[in-house]
């Protein structure tokens, strides 16, 4: 009896897959812009007393007239003033002119050009305050 060999099978090589890498669309990051807000600035502006300026009132009298002045609260002058009379009076808080005749009675307060203090034969009351300076220097104040 002869032996007839069969051959054996060798195993067949089953294909193998590999996959290549396939680039994928990149995503760039989206930018949003961020807005921060910058705070304005708004001058704020502080009357100032200019230091040791007060108060300087004039009277010039175009007629007669009874007057009562007052320097810082305290009676300065009270009495009649004629036509053509001038008076000075400068304090550091106020002047006060009470006069009976305003319209006879020129008033010139802190240096600035006189004007009638009021109608002819009216009684009148005016107080007279140091100039205010407005300080140039700003502060900032949030809007």
């Amino acid at each position: 009896m002869s032996e007839t060999s069969t051959p054996k099978a060798s195993p067949t090589p089953s294909p193998t897959i590999t996959s290549t890498p396939q680039a994928s669309p990149s995503l760039s990051p989206t930018v949003t812009p961020t807005v921060t807000p910058t705070p304005s600035v708004s001058p704020t502006i502080s009357p100032t007393i200019q230091s040791g300026s007060g108060v300087e009132v004039g009277i010039e009298l175009q007629g007669e007239s009874w007057l009562r002045i007052k320097v810082d609260g305290k009676t300065a002058f009270e009495g009649t003033l004629n036509k053509g009379d001038k008076k000075n009076w400068t304090g550091t808080k106020e002047v006060s002119v009470y006069s009976g005749n305003a319209g006879a009675v020129l008033v010139s307060a802190n240096k600035k050009p006189p004007t009638v203090m009021g109608g002819e034969g009216s009684l009148k009351f005016i107080k007279y305050a140091p100039e205010v300076e407005v300080s140039p220097t700003a502060t900032p104040s949030p809007q």
